[in-house]
C-alpha cells in the first residue's frame, strides 16, 4: 500500500486548509436532488462492491443577490454578539442587510449580507492585494450552494458546494502550480466515493473508495 500515514495526514490537513469558510433584495430558491440518506458506522460494508459506489449528483441554487447594487454597513459600525448574530449598533435589535470590512490600506476584506441578525446570501472575502480569497453563500446562517477559494495569486484552490451546511456531490483541491492536489465526493459531509490523490507534478499518489466516510478499498498510486 502506497499512501503512509503522513502521506494521509498531510492531505487530511491540506482539506482543512482549503475548505474553510467564515461565514440588495434577496430570493431563496429551493435546491432539487436531494442526496439520500446519511450512511450509519455500524453498517455492514462487507457485501458492497467499490466499483458500484457513486455520489449522488446535486444541484443546489443559492440565496441570490445583486451585491454590486447593495448599501454597505462598515462592520465596526455594527455589534456582533456572543450569540453568534448581528445587532444595529447601541440597541437592542437584529440587523439585515449588507456588511463590509476593509483592509488598512482600505481595499476590500470581506462583504456579505445578514437576515436578522445571521449570513443570509453571498459571501465574498478578498486578499490584500485585491484578489479573490473565497466565494461562497449562506442560507440562514450555514453555508449552501457552491463554494470556491484561491491562494492570493489569483489560482484556483479548491472548489465544492454545500447543502445546509454539509458537504455534497464532488469537491476538487489544486496545488498553486495548477496541477491538481485531490478530489473525491461526499453525501451529507461524509467521504462517498472514489477519491483520487496526486503529487504536485500529477502522479496518482493513492486512490481511496469510501461508503458512508467508511473505507472500502484503498490502491496503491501509479
Amino acid at each position: 500500500m502506497l499512501a503512509s500515514k503522513g502521506m494521509r495526514y498531510l492531505a487530511l490537513i491540506s482539506i482543512l486548509f482549503l475548505m474553510g469558510c467564515p461565514s440588495g433584495p434577496m430570493e431563496e430558491v429551493v435546491e432539487s436532488n436531494n442526496t439520500s440518506d446519511a450512511f450509519k458506522e455500524e453498517d455492514d460494508l462487507s457485501g458492497i462492491n467499490p466499483d458500484e459506489v457513486v455520489v449522488d449528483e446535486v444541484e443546489i441554487q443559492e440565496i441570490e443577490a445583486d451585491l454590486d447594487n447593495t448599501e454597505w454597513v462598515n462592520k465596526q459600525d455594527l455589534e456582533f454578539k456572543e450569540d453568534g448574530m448581528v445587532y444595529q449598533k447601541g440597541v437592542d435589535i437584529l440587523f439585515s442587510g449588507g456588511i463590509k470590512s476593509l483592509y488598512g490600506n482600505g481595499e476590500l476584506q470581506e462583504r456579505y449580507l445578514v437576515l436578522n441578525g445571521i449570513k443570509h446570501g453571498p459571501y465574498e472575502k478578498y486578499f490584500e492585494n485585491g484578489n479573490l480569497n473565497r466565494k461562497c453563500a449562506y442560507k440562514e446562517g450555514k453555508l449552501h450552494g457552491k463554494f470556491k477559494k484561491w491562494y492570493d495569486s489569483g489560482k484556483h484552490a479548491s472548489e465544492g458546494q454545500y447543502l445546509d451546511g454539509q458537504e455534497v456531490g464532488i469537491f476538487t483541491w489544486w496545488y498553486e502550480n495548477g496541477f491538481r492536489s485531490q478530489q473525491g465526493g461526499f453525501n451529507l459531509a461524509k467521504e462517498h466515493g472514489v477519491w483520487m490523490y496526486y503529487s504536485e507534478v500529477g502522479r496518482v499518489l493513492e486512490k481511496i473508495v469510501f461508503f458512508g466516510g467508511e473505507e472500502l478499498e484503498i490502491e496503491d498510486g501509479y
